[in-house]
């Protein structure tokens, strides 16, 4: 028995081979998995049932030489980045699906189950043990398909449920992690002070004939101001202490 495509169709891979009315298919892949598949008839009801399985620890030569954290305890003096460190890539899936058809209608059900799925860096680009996702999915659709009510015409008719569940574990700092806080108790790598400079600026026209001269001073006081960087550099951006310049302008 080979089974239609409208019955099989979306929910798994068709039958490779039959023997006599059930067909049952094991299949081991490098990330070890296994899946298995049945298909037969029972009192004019075609069936099709099947289960897969597959982990995988990832790629442990996919190394992060540096992240986000190496930053951090470079400008903190800090030492808790897991980098270099390989990216976590593992994951854990069961899958499962069954599909019943008869003449025009057809239902199918599916299920699929994701455990401790790594999440590589996570949102803040970080090597961290704990960014995964676990997941659950369940799909069901009943179907039918009506091919006498107009010639070369197919009307077809879909009701369809889903339901779908997933939690996020995300770990943002690794143990140890030293963070620039700010004034609003938020993580802030731009809290700079507030500060004033005093520039003071002479200028005189035609002291002699066409010559104009200037004498300038910046940041008088000699104040110790900062620009926030763009990034986590130490002490940000410093201005310049004081300085002085001079200015000699002949005109035509």
């Amino acid at each position: 028995m080979i089974l239609p495509e409208r019955y099989w169709s979306g929910w798994g891979n068709r039958p490779s081979a039959v023997v006599g009315d059930a067909q049952v298919l094991l299949a081991l892949w490098i990330v070890a998995g296994v899946s298995l598949q049945h298909g037969h008839s029972y009192g004019g009801w075609d069936l099709i049932v099947g289960l897969g399985y597959q982990k995988s620890h990832g790629d442990s030569n996919r190394v992060v030489e540096r992240d986000l954290q190496s930053t951090l305890d470079e400008a903190l003096g800090t030492n808790a980045s897991q980098a270099p460190g390989p990216l976590r890539t593992g994951y854990e899936v069961v899958n499962g699906h069954a599909g019943l058809a008869k003449g025009n209608w057809a239902i199918r059900l599916w299920g699929w189950t994701t455990m401790d799925h790594d999440m590589g860096d996570g949102v803040t680009q970080i090597l961290a043990p704990r960014n995964s996702l676990d997941s659950r999915e369940v799909s069901a659709e009943l179907s039918h398909d009506n091919k006498t009510l107009l010639p070369d015409t197919t009307f077809s008719t879909r009701f369809s449920y889903n339901w779908l569940k997933s939690d996020y574990f995300y770990q943002l700092f690794p143990a140890g992690a030293v963070l620039p806080i700010g004034a609003d108790g938020n993580i802030s790598f731009t809290n700079i002070a507030n500060y004033d400079l005093v520039n003071l600026v002479l200028r005189r026209q035609q002291i002699v004939g066409h010559w104009d001269a200037a004498v300038a001073v910046r940041n008088l006081f000699d104040e110790d101001a900062r620009e926030p960087s763009q990034s986590v550099i130490p002490n940000d951006y410093p201005l310049a202490g004081r300085s002085f310049s001079a200015e000699l302008r002949c005109a035509f």
